[in-house]
């Protein structure tokens, strides 16, 4: 909703996300390592008023591992392999989650694929309103190798 008060239409909205995150473009170190997502009721609401658990489960499910793909670098293979949700409470409002990935994680998995072909890494994600109340929680199981 802030972006629309600022008068961002949907569609720049949109076109900023792919430009920046999913194509790597326009972003500083700190921007691929931190992100954040909004997801309004009014863009993805049921009858009921809730926003569909589908919207939930696809507003976050690329983040994780492209945000792995373009930190770790063109050396690496990142997948997702496996995810779940669960429904906590309705979301009657815009909920927001938050996705980092330390210098203290890349060094991690870099360290483990040293002695290991191929590693899983579990990311807990959990989309909350703005009181903070956790409204849902997603695990994405992401499969990295080294190439």
């Amino acid at each position: 909703m802030l972006a629309t008060k600022l008068g961002v239409s949907l569609k720049e909205q949109l076109a900023g996300f792919q430009n920046t995150l999913l194509r790597g473009r326009g972003q500083t170190a700190d921007e691929v390592a931190r992100a954040a997502l909004f997801l309004c009721p009014n863009q993805s609401g049921t009858i009921v008023g809730t926003i569909f658990g589908g919207s939930m489960y696809s507003s976050v499910d690329p983040i994780y591992m492209v945000m792995l793909i373009r930190r770790l670098g063109k050396d690496y293979v990142v997948w997702d392999k496996a995810a779940s949700i669960q429904f906590k409470k309705p979301g009657r409002e815009t909920l927001h989650a938050r996705f980092v990935v330390t210098d203290g994680e890349l060094a991690a998995i870099r360290a483990a694929l040293e002695t290991q072909r191929s590693i899983d890494r579990t990311y807990l994600i959990e989309l909350k309103d703005s009181s903070g109340t956790v409204c849902a929680t997603v695990e994405k199981l992401i499969y990295i190798r080294k190439r």
